[in-house]
């Protein structure tokens, strides 16, 4: 889980000072209305910093410096990002995508992992689950075959924005042809099935609409049930979560499956946003409380609590080992609370890996992205996360069938969807 802090530094000097710092593996930075106050390392890393720049002779890049400072000392959660990087970041949190097709695969492999909602690849038709075997550029030229994603990208890359792209995808042994484009788009993150229908969004005239899908999401969701896919927790995906529930609510369903396999977190607002939708309690409900390195305890809590008028009958969360930080979050809540308040409506499915396990990733500490001069940033990891009732801290574990009862494990089925006829069985 993510949080964003805006602070002001004195230079983008002072700015590498600090991240530099890392590399000695000490630094104290203090804080306090303009002033700051450097520890001795830290001004000696200064004066290391000058020292260069005054007298290398070679080429010195200030900002590969502090990167290798950063990535080198740190967790692999922190990062320092230059003014291009920190633009994308954001551009990233709000949805914005821009000259993508919206195909992810699975490392290194030609198998499509995900397809990014109202993204050009969704809008043709292109689904999750595939293998490209074959991408062109012209309807004339013959596909070029791909069995790696190296394959694949060599052909991509050179594609431009707006230019037809033939791909060629293997689904169960039947080949199907798209034709999709690079393009500019507002990243979708919700998808909503019943047992009739099958919805995506799509962002038209300056708001999100459902659109219902030609092609349903799933192969079925039994009757009486409401199945609602949630990738992220970043840019609409608070507002586009609610406009699902409401559908739900106008379907006349109160059994919901809430799908959040791959769905890696986000940022802290928008998980709260949702929570306030699927625990119970009052306006003021803390959703998780975070313990930073001096001690200090935050809680992070809804505003409102909309839990009531959906009168949830039941409540199934699908998670597997990609499942993390904001996702283990939102599961600890609906747990929390639907014990400490006798629901006992509850439930997470989590999926089996290959070893044989059943847990989500488990990243129970959340990064703090603290803004520099110069359009700089860097994120650290500031705080371990803890759900608001047990106080359980999943970090390093995951949500597993031994940390509550209510959590069992499903093992994948190829060509079907285990986890989802156990969460409505």
């Amino acid at each position: 889980m993510r949080n964003v802090k805006r602070i002001n530094y004195l230079s983008y000097i002072a700015a590498g000072v600090i991240l530099a710092l890392a590399l000695a593996g000490s630094f104290t930075l203090g804080f306090f209305a303009r002033q700051w106050s450097l520890s001795e390392t830290a001004r000696d890393t200064l004066n290391v910093l000058e020292v260069i720049e005054k007298n290398y002779v070679g080429d010195f890049d200030a900002d590969e410096f502090i990167r290798s400072a950063v990535n080198g000392s740190l967790d692999r959660y922190s990062a320092y990002y230059t003014p291009v990087e920190y633009d994308e970041v954001n551009l990233h949190r709000s949805g914005i995508s821009q000259g993508r097709v919206g195909i992810n695969f699975y490392g290194g492999s030609n198998v499509i992992y995900s397809v990014t909602g109202n993204s050009p690849a969704e809008r043709s038709g292109i689904t999750e689950g595939g293998a490209v075997v074959g991408i062109k550029l012209s309807e004339e030229a013959d596909y070029t075959p791909v069995s790696v994603y190296s394959d694949f990208a060599a052909v991509y890359d050179t594609a431009q924005k707006g230019e037809a792209m033939y791909l060629l995808i293997n689904y169960g042994g039947t080949a199907a042809s798209f034709v999709t484009s690079k393009d500019d788009f507002i990243e979708s993150y919700v998808w909503y099935q019943n047992s009739a229908e099958s919805y995506n969004f799509e962002y038209n005239n300056g708001k999100w609409e459902l659109a219902e899908r030609e092609k349903p999401l799933k192969s079925h969701v039994n009757e009486g049930y409401a199945y609602i896919k949630l990738s992220s927790f970043n840019g609409a995906a608070a507002v586009q979560t609610e406009m699902a529930l409401e559908k739900m609510r106008s379907d006349g369903i109160k059994k919901l499956v809430l799908d959040l396999r791959n769905n890696g977190g986000g940022y802290m607002d928008i998980l709260v946003e949702i929570a306030g939708r699927l625990i119970p309690g009052n306006d003021k409900q803390v959703v998780s409380s975070v313990v930073y390195k001096s001690g200090a305890k935050y809680e992070f809590s809804t505003n409102n609590n909309h839990y009531g008028k959906y009168g949830f009958e039941k409540i199934v969360l699908l998670g597997n080992e990609n499942t993390a930080s904001a996702s283990e979050a939102l599961i600890g809540a609906v747990l929390d609370y639907d014990s400490f308040y006798g629901k006992n409506i509850a439930r997470v499915i989590v999926s089996g890996n290959a070893a044989g396990s059943f847990r989500t990733y488990g990243k129970g500490i959340m990064q703090t992205t603290f803004e520099l001069s110069g359009g700089r940033a860097i994120k650290l990891t500031t705080a371990k996360i803890y759900w608001p009732t047990s106080g359980n801290c999943i970090h390093g574990k995951g949500v597993t069938p031994e940390i509550d009862a209510r959590v069992t494990g499903v093992m994948p089925v190829t060509g079907a969807d285990a986890e989802l006829e156990a969460a409505m069985n």
